[in-house]
């Protein structure tokens, strides 16, 4: 017999299948479904990087955000579908827009 290698993010595992986990590896945050360690805990968000770790969601930073996504109290939101990058919500929170459209200085 071999010994193998647990799933991503396992630290215990019952066997080599990718639903065989039985703990997860603490110092990820992730929380046990299924046999598998794959979501963050609450509270905790995933990072855009190739490392995948959870994160306090208040620790985020914005450029872990996606490109058509914009930072707030540590989470990333939605920009208006008008914008490719934003600061805000609200179509005038446009930093850069798609293809398609031309940006406009808004005054209000």
């Amino acid at each position: 017999m071999a010994c193998q290698p647990c799933g991503q993010f396992c630290a215990e595992c019952k066997g080599p299948s990718t639903t065989s986990c039985t703990k997860c590896d603490k110092g990820m945050n992730r929380a046990l479904r299924g046999g598998q360690c794959h979501s963050c805990v609450d509270g905790y968000v995933e990072t855009k990087d190739s490392n995948r770790h959870c994160v306090k969601a208040k620790e985020l930073k914005s450029e872990e955000c996606d490109d058509n996504q914009f930072l707030k109290e540590g989470e990333c939101y939605q920009c208006d579908e008008s914008c490719a990058s934003c600061k805000g919500p609200a179509e005038t929170d446009c930093e850069t827009c798609d293809s398609s459209r031309n940006l406009e200085f808004y005054q209000g």
